[in-house]
């Protein structure tokens, strides 16, 4: 899923928060791949999400969560 707060970590195989300045989380120098989502990319438009936001180290951290059916 493309989204505008984490990007992909190759030295941890997994998605962390970050944008088109860098990682914020920790992830090996070279090893973090951050690609905007497209403009009409909109997560509102379905039902089952789960919207969070938090200050990381003076940055707005945006998740954007796909609920699964059994979690009414």
């Amino acid at each position: 899923m493309k989204s505008g707060s984490c990007g992909w970590c190759a030295s941890s195989n997994n998605c962390i928060p970050g944008n088109n300045l860098g990682p914020l989380a920790p992830c090996l120098r070279g090893q973090f791949q951050f690609t905007s989502p497209n403009s009409e990319w909109n997560p509102l438009t379905s039902p089952r999400v789960n919207i969070s936001r938090a200050n990381v180290n003076g940055a707005q951290l945006t998740t954007v969560v796909s609920r699964d059916p059994i979690d009414n």
